[in-house]
């Protein structure tokens, strides 16, 4: 199975940082969407860590790029011109990989990595084929999702949330290194689970009055977890498949 997840680990500078870690058994493309809207120049740039020396590509509409990358952090540079709209496609082939603030961004000018000005919101999800640099949903409603956070640590009050919404699920409480919180959010079966020593509790009494249920909106989604303490302490998966669903 291929996955994508949220972890904590040494960035380019040595710093303990958010980053976002790609496991593949097979060759899969991360695909950043709705980044380029017009025809123009663009630069994508960030840093990519590779468990071994391989080789991938980029591809935007007819623009391919061969990059070479190096058994450790990697800086990546990379200049294009896009003749409509379109994704950026990086073809992985299998191993581990962490990506790190890797952006896109209208211009000609690459600009060099600057610890001070890095975007910080989280960006996670699960994936049984193709890898995504953010949750799209391409069905025309919204859709549910499961969200399985686990905690490597104490974690108290923790919390996912959706970047354009603002909407929230926050579980109040602390929770034990080892255990699961499951937040199924699909109609008709919404629950909040706990999941400690093999032993599973009803937690939907644990959310907040000012929580909602969440759904991934048509297109592009971003979401977010934090909590009251220990919020780099969580591992988050989103699981979902882009189906009709009624309300």
């Amino acid at each position: 199975m291929n996955k994508k997840y949220t972890c904590m680990k040494e960035n380019p500078l040595g710093e303990i940082d958010t980053m976002c870690e790609i496991s593949l058994s097979s060759d899969a493309v991360l695909r950043i969407y709705d980044v380029i809207k017009v025809k123009g120049s663009y630069v994508m740039c960030g840093w990519v860590w590779s468990d071994t020396d391989k080789f991938t590509s980029v591809t935007v509409g007819q623009f391919i790029k061969k990059i070479e990358l190096r058994k450790g952090w990697n800086k990546v540079k990379l200049a294009f011109d896009a003749s409509n709209r379109c994704s950026v496609n990086i073809c992985l082939t299998s191993g581990t990989y962490r990506i790190y603030h890797l952006v896109v961004n209208a211009g000609d000018i690459v600009c060099d990595y600057d610890n001070a000005s890095l975007t910080k919101y989280i960006v996670f999800g699960i994936y049984d084929q193709n890898m995504e640099a953010s949750i799209y949903n391409e069905s025309d409603d919204e859709i549910g999702f499961i969200c399985r956070m686990q905690f490597n640590a104490t974690v108290v009050d923790p919390k996912i949330y959706m970047i354009e919404t603002g909407e929230y699920i926050e579980i109040k409480g602390s929770y034990n290194k080892g255990e699961v919180i499951e937040i199924d959010s699909h109609t008709g079966r919404k629950s909040i689970k706990g999941i400690y020593h093999n032993k599973t509790r009803n937690l939907i009494n644990k959310m907040t009055a000012s929580s909602s249920w969440l759904s991934l909106r048509p297109g592009i989604n971003h979401v977010g977890q934090t909590a009251n303490e220990g919020r780099e302490h969580i591992c988050t998966n989103i699981i979902y498949t882009n189906e009709y669903e009624g309300v």
